[in-house]
């Protein structure tokens, strides 16, 4: 139920506003549905949840701001960068400088004169149907890049498999509502880009005051560079390699993943 009361607004042609029917993240929720069912949480539980949201609407306005102080409105580059600000949103400046390091290497490896958007609303006028894109490039050539900011409790070595799933549904709809609606012809990246959350006890001898965010761990902007494989970006499964070969094998191995994924387990086969 994340962001749940969250919802966009239309302008009609009589000037008036209108409530968007659906949104983007509405088909990710019902595939989680359809996955789990109406999953029940412990008061723990969603405490935790509770916090990990607040934290990721913390990272997310955290690198928004960073976002605008490098680039204008209009996705042009500024100048020079605008000053620092000394009050955070996230719980830390170390966590701040790791988002700020992240997105200055990110930025620099797109061509010059790219035009770099955050936090683009887009819209389908034939579904009725918006969603928010966190990080969009424009290279001069057309070529279009789309990054998600994916705030998360990582357990275990990899990204859980609903999780990938679930991104796949989202940035796959961002890609066809560019592709359908805006002229995008040309796509490069597509990926959800994983922020690891680390937690710790508020206080370890009153373990019932609950958690607090320690810290976040997140890759590099040259993913070949990454060797914790949490970290890795999650790519959406049309997202090309260049190499026809490859993306061929890639298809083939998404269809087997959907195959085994649809089967229905006892919780003992799950792994």
């Amino acid at each position: 139920t994340e962001e749940a009361s969250n919802f966009y607004e239309r302008t009609k042609s009589d000037g008036t506003l209108a409530k968007v029917g659906k949104r983007v993240t509405d088909r990710v929720k019902a595939w989680y549905k359809e996955v789990f069912g109406k999953k029940q949480f412990t008061e723990q539980e969603k405490k935790f949840n509770e916090l990990k949201r607040e934290f990721g609407v913390k990272g997310h306005l955290d690198l928004e701001e960073i976002h605008g102080r490098y680039f204008n409105s209009d996705g042009t580059r500024k100048s020079k960068p605008d000053v620092r600000p000394k009050k955070f949103n996230v719980e830390s400046q170390d966590i701040y400088d790791k988002l700020e390091k992240y997105y200055v290497d990110l930025i620099k490896t797109f061509p010059k004169d790219t035009l770099i958007m955050s936090e683009v609303i887009i819209y389908d006028p034939n579904q009725d149907e918006a969603g928010t894109i966190d990080f969009l490039a424009i290279e001069p050539s057309g070529k279009t890049h789309i990054l998600d900011w994916k705030f998360m409790h990582i357990r275990g070595e990899d990204i859980a498999w609903f999780k990938q799933g679930a991104f796949n549904i989202q940035l796959k709809r961002y890609k066809e509502i560019l592709k359908d609606h805006y002229g995008v012809t040309s796509f490069g990246m597509n990926r959800a880009i994983p922020i690891s959350m680390e937690f710790g006890l508020k206080n370890r001898l009153n373990p019932d005051m609950g958690f607090k965010v320690k810290g976040v761990a997140i890759g590099s902007a040259n993913a070949a560079d990454i060797e914790d494989i949490k970290l890795i970006p999650i790519a959406e499964e049309t997202e090309s390699t260049g190499e026809e070969d490859l993306d061929e094998l890639i298809k083939k191995l998404n269809a087997l993943l959907k195959q085994t994924e649809s089967q229905q387990v006892g919780e003992d086969d799950k792994q």
